[in-house]
């Protein structure tokens, strides 16, 4: 039967136009199938009147140097520009207002003076994260099975120097480490603000400090949709197509081997391969037909737990809100200590208040600002979001004003007077990520890296032969870099199979 394309991404996002970029650059005809209206998934941006609100983006990593998003940049001719954010944040919450930046000397004197008791316990717990994230080599910019032998001994050498560290604070979550290295609670909170998400592993935090250190979090010149746009091009450029408003429905396997896939609206799509660049519940519990993988698969995944969801507030607000003196791109504010904000009660959140027009003024008109207030909150939040109508009734609305008057109300001690200055409000629970994006329990990232399950998640090959996987669920971070280096990983595999005849 005759094959409409080489290769059919399944999604969107970052990773799936990524890696079809690199594929249409090989000459492969490609073809990228997204269920929304728009590519991009939760690293594009959307416009109200006239402002333009990032979904999820506050930062990101592998823009340097050496990165695996400056990478995708030289070598697929993306025209991005990056602005580099030092200082990062600033955190406040009980006890403490902290301005997180490359001079880590700075903050963590400023932290020993608050916080005598724990003056030692901060400075090695800092010292350490510098030391492991410049003792880390950069991973070449290809999948793992691609490494020469000079490559591999360079990384495991790296290991075995680093190995004091790792067993230091590999095993345990952020939260067992605050509690076991420091007294004062309010300290916990601080670090416990970098990197909010307790079950989360430890080298997470240590990661977070080294990015800052290093000067290493950036943000896209136009936001993400910049981003996201640069790869449309690229991947049009090279003659891949994209069709939007396209959801598919399964997989479709002819002996053992992936084929092509099925619409929902019961189209055929045939091809040499395909490329899931999607949820990983969805792809082996929905579109992959029952027997084709092994069962262990979808056992397996049941054993990890997702990236928390989040409920956002997107704000066009009057200049007057902010003091420019005192205001940076990204603060984080602690309403309560660290034992508190996974409580229900959303006057206790740890807020992210992030002003994207501070970074790039074409989020807002002159005289105004885009600002988004953010809050991690779970699928489960009092057992309703998930058992509230898709319809989005009554009882939905209700609980959605009720979490954004409480996340406003924190967000006002930051900024008096904020409610009265806003011109565009818009809110998104959990239900809307799930709706927009499909992930699971409507999910931000992939699967949350815990100690216990970094070793279960997936890379870019499956069981199913011509079927690759991309994204954040199927990377350690979850991040926009590492989920752009998952879509080059599958390419580059793909290619290679490809022309080995396999």
């Amino acid at each position: 039967m005759t094959k409409d394309f080489e290769v059919v991404v399944v999604g969107g996002g970052v990773a799936g136009l990524t890696a079809a970029a690199y594929l249409a650059q090989a000459g492969m005809s490609v073809c990228v199938l997204e269920q929304q209206h728009k590519v991009g998934g939760l690293a594009g941006a959307f416009s109200r009147r006239d402002y333009l609100f990032e979904q999820t983006l506050q930062a990101l990593v592998g823009c340097h140097p050496g990165g695996s998003i400056h990478a995708c940049r030289e070598e697929l001719g993306l025209n991005l520009s990056f602005k580099q954010l030092d200082p990062y944040s600033r955190q406040i919450g009980p006890g403490f207002d902290i301005l997180v930046s490359a001079d880590v000397g700075q903050w963590v004197s400023e932290l020993c003076k608050l916080f005598p008791g724990d003056a030692v316990a901060i400075k090695r717990l800092v010292a350490d994260a510098v030391k492991l994230f410049r003792r880390i080599p950069e991973t070449p910019k290809k999948p793992q099975a691609m490494f020469s032998k000079w490559e591999k001994l360079r990384i495991g050498l790296a290991s075995l120097r680093n190995m004091n560290l790792y067993g230091r604070y590999a095993g345990l979550n952020i939260q067992d480490l605050l509690v076991q290295e420091f007294k004062d609670p309010q300290l916990r909170t601080f670090f416990y603000s970098l990197c909010p998400v307790g079950e989360a592993s430890a080298m997470l935090l240590l990661t977070t400090i080294g990015w800052v250190r290093e000067r290493q979090l950036h943000y896209p010149v136009g936001g993400g949709q910049a981003l996201v746009d640069s790869l449309r091009q690229a991947l049009e450029a090279s003659g891949g197509e994209i069709r939007c408003g396209t959801a598919v429905s399964g997989i479709l396997v002819e002996d053992g081997s992936a084929i092509g896939v099925t619409l929902a609206d019961d189209e055929d799509i045939r091809s040499d391969f395909v490329i899931a660049a999607c949820d990983a519940m969805k792809l082996y519990g929905q579109l992959v037909p029952a027997g084709a993988a092994p069962e262990y698969v979808l056992e397996d995944l049941n054993d990890l737990e997702p990236w928390p969801s989040h409920f956002l507030i997107s704000l066009g607000v009057d200049d007057g809100v902010t003091d420019q003196a005192s205001w940076h791109h990204h603060i984080t504010y602690c309403p309560a200590l660290m034992d508190a904000m996974d409580s229900e009660d959303p006057s206790h959140w740890l807020v992210n208040v992030v002003d994207n027009s501070c970074a790039d003024s074409l989020h807002a008109p002159t005289g105004y600002r885009s600002l988004t207030v953010g809050a991690q909150v779970s699928f489960e939040y009092k057992q309703r979001w998930q058992t509230i109508s898709e319809m989005r009734g009554p009882e939905y609305i209700a609980l959605k004003e009720d979490v954004a008057a409480a996340l406003l109300a924190s967000t006002e001690r930051l900024l008096p007077g904020l409610r009265d200055r806003v011109t565009v409000a818009e809110a998104a629970t959990p239900i809307t990520y799930r709706r927009y994006t499909g992930n699971w329990k409507g999910a931000k990232r992939g699967w949350l890296p815990t100690a216990e399950t970094l070793s279960q998640i997936k890379r870019e090959t499956t069981p199913l032969p011509r079927l690759f996987q991309c994204g954040h669920w199927y990377v350690h971070s979850g991040n926009m870099a590492s989920a752009m280096q998952s879509g080059k990983n599958a390419a580059l595999l793909l290619i290679e199979q490809s022309q080995s005849g396999k």
